[in-house]
């Protein structure tokens, strides 16, 4: 008699991938009406001009070259540049790729662990676990963080092609794999711990050490461990040149060592229990030493328990190690940002938790074959309940000022978030609202940039230049190559006519950021104040070549061309600029 289909495993995990696909998107989907928030989206998507040009092979050269947001992804901003070229700067389309891409990242998820384990129902429990536990939100409902599932893709062929690979050695096989890795670090460098995560494999579930040496098994991944090497080296000068990294100095290791180990407690405690998630967590001034030590007994007591039961668990050993291996890069020891930690931090690492849950929950229930239904019911209510809260917790992404009114709610001392939300209120006009909390961030933080820089933006919108100039000094004092602060204080001295100064301000922009268009039109602005017409067109067709949409470099050009008798180009930028600035356009002559 001939097994019918829904007995082919086969089969059984394609409607298992099939069904957590759609169980996904019902869950996330929400998503899809949320707007851009004020948070990195505008770095990576809505002010980029490079992105919103869409693909090309200048967009190409400028991927594979460009350190902007202090990295080096040229996968992610080539994800980017795709989705304008299909959806302009309609923020649903760019949604629906992230969402897209985490359920193929659930369903291959699948797949990878059924192909390496042979065991459906625990592979199927961590997909789920994965696809809809809350701390997965983050990635999928901000668009900024495309990097997070875009890299996740490549981490999960990469393991479905080292499978392959282990299934019959050979050089073709390997390649694939090194292929997979190496677009993944070109998606985000956190993938740099693959190769660690490889060779935990090798031990469990493939059972590689009882065949080979350990030599000869870290030999095979060292062409791996070196591209993650380079890019890691590549990572820390990208994010050293844009000021992402703290360094060593400024807190001492044991500091650091105190952070990792209590950022590693509450990422656990997330797990268990995802409540007041927060797009941002500021750090405190210092941990207690009970802090301190409750973290590192727990650690030490859950690593004792794995190594302890490595022989006849090994999933244990596997998983606890594949969580806290992949957190290194971003657990706190070089500091990237200013967050104590992220829920997108978890994308990866939490895939060995859940192994380490599922398998050894499974582990405890042999020869307790009565309350397996008990726990698969058990399993059904958690992975109920975690869809609800992803679900309550997409909606707090819509817009920026849901976003960042809840991380107020759900933190204390959140400066980033007041900042956020004023910069959000102020571009509705609520410019009381804003400037209060413009200030409220700085009473938490004294010394961050962005609030002065903005609170000093919303006095000069009011005229109060003198004093807007005095936030933008202070910020840049903070931080000299804060290039937004340093073009503000340049428009504001303009403003109270002082020239030589602003000028000053925008040529130390330019020598900074030889290729920031709004300081050459800046710049060209002021010559044009000064009649030096050749060298306010310099500067001037230099800022429209880097951004054709400036209207203001558009206007003076366009009056540069009127004054020197060009009429036929004038026409030519007033025509243009009438389609951008039709109220700047009418201020100009006619021919």
């Amino acid at each position: 008699m001939q097994p019918s289909r829904n007995d082919v495993p086969g089969a059984r995990a394609l409607a298992l991938a099939a069904a957590l696909v759609l169980v996904t998107l019902v869950v996330y989907w929400p998503v899809v009406g949320s707007d851009f928030v004020n948070l990195d989206d505008d770095r990576y998507v809505t002010a980029n001009p490079h992105v919103q040009r869409g693909l090309s092979l200048a967009g190409l050269r400028w991927a594979l070259s460009s350190g902007e947001a202090s990295l080096w992804l040229p996968l992610t901003w080539l994800s980017h540049m795709a989705d304008c070229q299909l959806y302009g700067l309609a923020p649903a389309g760019h949604h629906v790729t992230n969402l897209l891409l985490h359920a193929a990242n659930a369903a291959l998820l699948l797949a990878v662990l059924v192909r390496v384990t042979g065991s459906l129902w625990s592979s199927a429990a961590v997909a789920a676990l994965f696809a809809l536990h809350p701390l997965r939100v983050e990635s999928v409902a901000w668009v900024a963080e495309r990097k997070d599932v875009l890299s996740a893709l490549f981490w999960l062929l990469t393991l479905f092609a080292y499978a392959h690979y282990v299934e019959r050695p050979g050089a073709s096989r390997l390649g694939l794999v090194a292929l997979c890795f190496a677009a993944g670090l070109m998606a985000k460098p956190m993938l740099v711990t693959l190769p660690f995560v490889l060779l935990l494999l090798d031990y469990w579930p493939l059972g590689r050490l009882a065949r080979a040496r350990l030599p000869a098994l870290i030999g095979e991944k060292l062409p791996l461990a070196a591209m993650a090497a380079a890019v890691s080296v590549v990572t820390l000068l990208v994010a050293e040149r844009g000021g992402a990294t703290v360094g060593w100095r400024p807190l001492p290791l044991a500091a650091r060592i105190a952070n990792a180990l209590v950022a590693y407690a509450m990422y656990l405690t997330k797990t268990v229990w995802p409540s007041g998630l927060a797009a941002f967590y500021p750090p405190p001034a210092g941990w207690s030493g009970g802090e301190v030590g409750a973290s590192a007994a727990v650690l030490g007591l859950l690593s004792a328990l794995a190594i302890v039961s490595a022989r006849r668990q090994p999933f244990l050993l596997v998983g606890w190690l594949w969580f806290l291996g992949t957190l290194v890069p971003v657990i706190g020891i070089v500091q990237a940002g200013d967050q104590v930690l992220a829920d997108r931090f978890t994308y990866v690492p939490h895939i060995g938790l859940f192994i380490a849950l599922v398998w050894g929950g499974n582990h405890l229930l042999r020869g307790f074959e009565a309350v397996r239904p008990a726990a698969v019911a058990g399993m059904t209510v958690t992975l109920l309940t975690l869809a609800a809260l992803s679900r309550r917790q997409v909606a707090y992404w819509h817009d920026s000022i849901t976003l960042f009114t809840h991380a107020i709610e759900a933190t204390t001392g959140n400066w980033l978030a007041h900042n956020n939300l004023g910069y959000a209120l102020a571009e509705q006009g609520r410019t009381e609202e804003a400037a209060r909390h413009f200030r409220t961030a700085l009473e938490s933080n004294p010394g961050y940039p962005e609030a002065l820089n903005n609170l000093g933006t919303l006095l000069a919108r009011q005229g109060l230049t003198e004093e807007a100039a005095g936030y933008f000094s202070q910020a840049l004092r903070l931080r000299p190559r804060y290039t937004d602060a340093r073009s503000n204080l340049g428009a504001a001295l303009a403003a109270q006519g002082k020239t030589d100064e602003a000028m000053a301000e925008f040529q130390q922009l330019l020598a900074l950021d030889p290729s920031n268009a709004q300081a050459h039109a800046a710049v060209g602005s002021l010559l044009y104040r000064q009649h030096r017409w050749e060298e306010a067109l310099r500067h001037l067709t230099e800022a429209l070549r880097l951004r054709p949409d400036l209207a203001d470099a558009r206007f003076h050009l366009a009056a540069i061309y009127w004054q020197q008798g060009r009429y036929a180009e004038a026409a030519e930028q007033r025509a243009a600029l009438a389609r951008l600035r039709p109220d700047l356009a009418s201020r100009l002559p006619t021919p």
